[in-house]
């Protein structure tokens, strides 16, 4: 399989855990929220609870009233208790398959950049490779142009001058 393929497959997986992490992050966020509410609302009733007047002052009939109030908020905040500790729970797994998510992200994410650094340690290695070998053919192309210069030169000057002196001997 050719590199390139690997690292383009790489990519696409390390886009698909970025797009997985950031879905855990917003059903965490949004859990997160969930659950302040739950402790908002447990805040609130139990004011509630505390503020309603069952002393001996009132009438028996509004003690009463006042003490099935009580009863009933504080069964209301006893499940609203139960529900936040299941919420909770759900939250730590959200939190551990985050971490999970986050970590097979960084893992990928690692190998696709090693993969890339030798990709890329191959790139330079190929372009130097070309370089030295256009570098070669002009240096050969330089000398053998040279050589035949000073052939051409020799022969063209030996022509001449032999002329001469065959004429003159």
């Amino acid at each position: 399989m050719n590199a390139r393929h690997v690292v383009a497959g790489l990519s696409h997986l390390v886009a698909m855990r970025a797009k997985e992490v950031d879905r855990l992050k917003v059903d965490v966020a949004a859990r997160d929220a969930e659950g302040a509410r739950y402790r908002h609302h447990i805040s609130q009733m139990t004011l509630l609870m505390q503020s309603v007047d069952t002393g001996t002052q009132v009438h028996p009939e509004h003690a009463m009233n006042g003490a099935r109030y009580r009863s009933a908020i504080a069964n209301l905040i006893h499940l609203h208790q139960h529900q936040l500790a299941k919420h909770e729970a759900l939250l730590a797994g959200l939190r551990a398959d985050l971490c999970r998510a986050r970590l097979r992200y960084e893992q990928i994410d690692r190998v696709r950049s090693k993969k890339l650094g030798a990709l890329e340690l191959e790139k330079r290695a190929r372009d130097r490779k070309l370089e030295d070998q256009q570098a070669s053919q002009a240096w050969l192309r330089r000398r053998l142009s040279q050589q035949r210069s000073i052939s051409t030169h020799s022969d063209q000057a030996r022509t001449p001058c032999s002329a001469v002196l065959e004429t003159q001997w």
